[in-house]
């Protein structure tokens, strides 16, 4: 009988890697050919070297799913040298580990590589340029993979929400609750996309042989304005809001002003497509939100 194959989860307890974890669950009650294995800050820093390179090979595992990453975004100016801990050096004291221990990395990585100048939607092999702390964190990460594994499968994705962690949906419900009217950023685009639906995904990567780099994100794109109206209307809740665009709205981080990503070549190469994104986020309020 071969021996199971081992899936390690890092950072499952943030909003994607407890969903990847719920997910892996699931197909577990079906398919008894593999163990699975997690670990969060407590268990493993992965910005730690040798924690990290002794924890993997404790394990041993066939493959990594780091959904591990530092994402205050604003933060991250003033926290540079964490945010590239996590989110440079961490990737590539996993890819190490994995070269160590012979076992595949899926990489979790984002739009906020762009600087959002490109007039249409990014592709894969367009060049990034990065604006931001956060942003050139992780793509530093994605570069250092590199240094240890030329196979590895790195997800880029935009405006996650879902349960389990801090995102915009819940925000806007918040702010509807507790003031009357705020102004709302429209001229940055992006796609929002459900963090149940990129761990389905991403735990239908787990069969495939693709590697590389690649864009997985909602099919179809908003402004944080037209996000929030729809979120308000769907939770019946009022608020005012003034649309302004991001020149008017401070932030200590720069924001590109596209962050739409083209996910053809996934879908081509696996067959993945995610569902839009007011479908999702109807369904995150109905199911997760119903009593806000």
């Amino acid at each position: 009988m071969p021996r199971k194959e081992k899936i390690l989860v890092i950072g499952s307890e943030g909003m994607l890697g407890s969903a990847v974890v719920e997910r892996l669950k699931q197909e577990r009650l079906k398919d008894k050919t593999f163990e699975l294995f997690t670990a969060d800050e407590i268990d493993c820093d992965i910005t730690e070297r040798e924690e990290t390179l002794l924890h993997v090979m404790s394990i041993a595992p066939g493959l990594i799913i780091n959904c591990a990453a530092y994402t205050d975004v604003d933060g991250a100016e003033a926290n540079a040298a964490q945010a590239h801990r996590v989110n440079a050096d961490g990737p590539e004291h996993l890819a190490e580990a994995c070269y160590n221990c012979g076992a595949r990395l899926i990489h979790i990585s984002t739009e906020y590589v762009f600087d959002g100048q490109k007039p249409a939607p990014y592709v894969e092999t367009d060049e990034p340029n990065p604006l931001g702390e956060y942003a050139k964190s992780k793509l530093q990460g994605e570069k250092n993979i590199g240094i240890f594994l030329q196979d590895c499968l790195i997800l880029r994705t935009s405006w996650l929400f879902g349960p389990r962690g801090k995102n915009f949906v819940d925000t806007v419900l918040r702010l509807a609750d507790e003031r009357e009217e705020i102004k709302m950023v429209n001229d940055q685009t992006g796609a929002p996309t459900y963090s149940l639906d990129l761990a389905d995904a991403i735990c239908r990567l787990i069969h495939s042989e693709i590697t590389g780099i690649y864009h997985l994100a909602g099919p179809d794109y908003c402004t944080w304005y037209e996000f929030a109206r729809y979120i308000l209307d769907v939770a019946g809740k009022k608020l005012r809001m003034t649309p302004i665009d991001t020149a008017h709205y401070e932030r200590p981080a720069k924001r590109p002003l596209n962050c739409r990503l083209d996910c053809s070549k996934i879908f081509r190469d696996a067959g993945i497509r995610l569902r839009p994104w007011k479908e999702t986020v109807a369904e995150y309020i109905r199911n997760f939100k119903a009593t806000t």
